[in-house]
């Protein structure tokens, strides 16, 4: 049978998913997979209301490993990254988390059936660019691809190779299927534009 799959990335406390529940009439009728490294404890407790979403303690990347997740250095702050560098939300470089990091091509071979219906969704503070490499090689399994972008939170010299990297994404998905969303500004997750 068909699933309807949500795969969050960058799940923090859960804020995509309720917008995803309170968005999406079916929304309990999807299989929902939310990964995050650092406020996991959080996005159990705030999810534990909805009976199809899975959380994973782990960022994603390219390979299967442990990484470096910096911190903002008061609660205020916000945006947990993986780049270093980053001039918004009070990170402190001098602290950090060690995290495990799980290759999500692999995990889609592993999850994602052929005829699965997918919406990807991914807010990671900077190491989107980064994935975007792993990204082309799943995108024939992705219907609707959002991403939010992040390089205007990072110094000039960053973000040349960031955009770089965005513009070889660009040029290489340019045949794909794929809705693919770029997102610098909205603080909402538009989910029904996304099934369109």
């Amino acid at each position: 049978m068909k699933r309807k799959v949500l795969v969050d990335i960058g799940g923090n406390t859960g804020q995509s998913i309720n917008q995803f529940y309170n968005q999406i009439a079916n929304a309990k009728d999807w299989a929902i997979y939310s990964f995050e490294p650092v406020e996991y404890d959080k996005l159990v407790s705030n999810c534990s209301k909805y009976n199809n979403v899975s959380c994973i303690r782990a960022a994603v990347g390219c390979r299967d490993e442990r990484i470096k997740v910096y911190t903002p250095k008061s609660k205020r702050g916000q945006g947990c990254t993986t780049i270093f560098g980053k001039t918004t939300g009070r990170i402190s470089y001098d602290t950090y988390l060690e995290v495990d990091s799980i290759n999500i091509v692999d995990w889609f071979n592993d999850y994602i059936n052929e005829d699965d219906f997918v919406i990807v969704k991914i807010n990671i503070e900077g190491g989107e660019y980064d994935l975007m490499s792993a990204l082309i090689k799943i995108l024939d399994k992705i219907h609707c691809l959002y991403i939010k972008l992040h390089h205007n939170k990072f110094l000039q010299p960053q973000r040349e190779p960031m955009l770089k990297k965005l513009e070889e994404f660009l040029k290489l998905s340019r045949d794909s299927k794929t809705n693919i969303h770029l997102d610098e500004n909205e603080k909402l997750y538009n989910f029904k534009e996304m099934l369109q």
